[in-house]
C-alpha cells in the first residue's frame, strides 16, 4: 500500500488539523480549546481514571487522555494507556502502563500523536 503522504509528520499534522476543524466544532469544544492550557488539560498522575482502577498510580496518555480532556462522547477504548513512574511496562486486560521514556508532550499533538502510534 502507497502512503498518500510525504512522511508521518504531514500525516499527524493533516489528522490534528481535521481533529481540530471538526470535531471541536461538533462536540461545541471551540471556546475550551482556546482558554484551557495544556497543562490544565491532560490529566497528571491519577489511580483511577474513566471509572477504571489503574494497577499503579500513572498519567494516562493518547485516547485516554483525550477523552477527558475534551468530554468527548464517544466509546472508552477496552485497552487504555498511562505512563508510570517505574521503569517498567504493566499489562493487564484493560491498562497498560508505560515507561517514563514514552511520556508524550502535553499538548494536543503530543496526545494524538501517541494515540495513532
Amino acid at each position: 500500500m502507497i502512503c498518500p503522504f510525504q512522511n508521518q509528520n504531514s500525516a499527524i499534522s493533516i489528522i490534528i488539523h481535521w481533529f481540530i476543524e471538526n470535531l471541536t466544532k461538533i462536540h461545541g469544544m471551540e471556546s475550551k480549546i482556546e482558554t484551557i492550557t495544556d497543562e490544565q488539560r491532560f490529566p497528571g498522575p491519577v489511580s483511577v481514571f474513566l471509572q477504571r482502577r489503574m494497577p499503579e498510580t500513572a498519567k494516562p496518555v493518547g485516547y485516554g487522555a483525550l477523552i477527558d480532556a475534551f468530554d468527548l462522547k464517544v466509546p472508552v477504548p477496552i485497552k487504555l494507556v498511562a505512563i508510570g513512574a517505574r521503569h517498567r511496562v504493566i499489562d493487564t486486560g484493560t491498562w497498560k502502563i508505560l515507561t517514563p521514556r514514552h511520556d508524550p508532550h502535553a499538548s494536543l499533538r503530543g496526545h494524538i500523536k501517541h494515540a495513532l502510534n
